[in-house]
């Protein structure tokens, strides 16, 4: 019997990968404001911020939310989607008997740290209202798991990159550097990050949704860290433009995880950054 996916935020940058990924193996209903652009991906335009319709046909998908505020200047957006629409989503998930779940956080829940890859285990200590929600957000899942009796994984995802137009870090700095924008440069050229690949990304969802993956929580990173200066030049040099670079005496951590639980988990990221960055 084919495997019924239902994505959260299958417009974004991720959620849209994941969607195509996974139509490769069954049935994949997009949720999101507006509609999917990826053929064979069935829609629900909703804002999950609001208490989600029942959807009969959907009863025991497995879910994968990526949706979320990352933006928006303002805190209560971040709060609305990230912490209320997970909750949201949990009463959902117990009226619909879903099984599994993965819920998309991130790497800067625990702040940043100089010179160390984070583990699953370490504290956290988020600094924003994206992080601070996703935080809440990551509670509110594993409460409402317990009570419902389902599987989670959240994946704590680490600056995702692809061939695609970029999102997120990638995206600022490209737009700067095609615009001749300055790019303010931290002491020591830092923070240095663990990037990952869409294609990395995708293969970690198909796993956990088709339950290789253990219930758990999860850095999903690369293997191999960068710094921002550094990410800076070597996109200047693929782009062919000078990089307006102005140097700063601010100190930053870094923002850095490491992947050890999910390798032992069977996954393994396969795209590396240095093919991406001297791509033409």
């Amino acid at each position: 019997m084919a495997e019924t996916f239902l994505v959260t935020g299958a417009t974004g940058y991720v959620g849209a990968a994941l969607s195509e990924s996974l139509a490769r193996l069954g049935r994949v209903t997009g949720l999101s404001r507006r509609p999917p652009a990826g053929a064979g991906i069935a829609h629900i335009s909703h804002d999950i911020a609001l208490p989600w319709p029942d959807l009969p046909a959907l009863a025991g998908a497995a879910v994968i939310h990526c949706a979320a505020e990352i933006r928006s200047p303002d805190r209560q957006r971040h709060w609305d989607t990230n912490v209320i629409g997970t909750r949201n989503l949990m009463a959902w998930c117990a009226r619909h008997e879903v099984r599994r779940l993965i819920l998309f956080s991130t790497g800067s829940v625990y702040g940043y740290v100089e010179g160390q890859r984070m583990r699953e285990s370490d504290p956290v200590h988020p600094e924003g209202p994206y992080a601070e929600t996703k935080q809440a957000a990551e509670a509110e899942a594993r409460e409402g798991a317990g009570e419902a009796g389902l599987e989670l994984i959240i994946f704590r995802l680490y600056f995702p990159f692809s061939r695609k137009p970029p999102a997120g870090l990638f995206h600022l700095i490209e737009d700067s550097l095609r615009q001749g924008l300055p790019l303010r440069i931290n002491r020591a050229g830092k923070p240095r990050i663990t990037p990952t690949h869409l294609g990395d990304i995708a293969e970690a969802v198909r796993r956990g949704a088709t339950g290789g993956i253990p219930a758990g929580c999860y850095n999903l990173c690369g293997d191999e860290d960068i710094s921002f200066l550094d990410l800076v030049r070597a996109k200047a040099r693929r782009l062919g433009v000078a990089a307006k670079l102005v140097f700063t005496d601010r100190p930053c951590g870094d923002m850095m995880g490491s992947n050890l639980a999910l390798r032992a988990a069977g996954w393994r990221p396969t795209s590396g950054l240095g093919d991406f960055l001297e791509q033409e």
